[in-house]
């Protein structure tokens, strides 16, 4: 027995001598440890004010951004309603276009001053639907001749001029037009 009782002694000092250990440790190194543990404390403040500054600065940048497109996109409003104006005005005086070439040409059936009038507005559309500026600027410059031959041509009809029964270089240009078109 008394060597049982000695073992648990032994058991007993050994568990009071790593006990002893570890506080020996833990006293040595508090100091260590309470400047790691202010050291981690200050490092969470830091990133939680790092944080902070970052989202302060992304929410500015989103402000910037939101107000930057709400002006893009009321300067494009504007720009789509000017262009709609445009465009009406446009019609309006292919219309006028056509009711010129009525009065001038009397005796020109329905269907050339259609063919006219629709020609004119083909041309209208290319040129609002062009997709770069250069293509744009061509049809718009083909829109301005055909319109000029056009309102020439019934200007010179009209004050006798020209003795012609039909608009023969409008027509001869909307027949250039077709035969380009045919070869694009």
């Amino acid at each position: 027995m008394s060597t049982l009782k000695e073992r648990i002694h032994q058991i007993v000092n050994l568990i009071h001598s790593v006990k002893a250990k570890n506080l020996d440790w833990q006293v040595e190194n508090q100091d260590r440890a309470i400047k790691l543990s202010h050291a981690r404390h200050l490092a969470e403040k830091n990133l939680q004010a790092e944080l902070s500054k970052k989202n302060e600065q992304l929410a500015h940048e989103i402000a910037l951004l939101k107000t930057r497109q709400d002006a893009e996109l009321g300067m494009l409003k504007t720009r789509c309603k000017q262009d709609l104006q445009d465009y009406q005005h446009y019609l309006e005086a292919l219309n006028q276009l056509k009711l010129t070439i009525r009065s001038s040409y009397e005796h020109l059936p329905d269907a050339v001053a259609l063919t006219i009038h629709h020609h004119a507005k083909s041309l209208l559309n290319m040129m609002w639907d062009a997709e770069n500026l250069e293509e744009k600027i061509k049809c718009e410059a083909q829109l301005l001749k055909f319109m000029t031959t056009v309102h020439e041509e019934a200007r010179l009809c009209r004050t006798g001029i020209l003795n012609q029964k039909l608009p023969e270089n409008t027509l001869n240009l909307i027949n250039q037009d077709t035969n380009q078109s045919l070869l694009n």
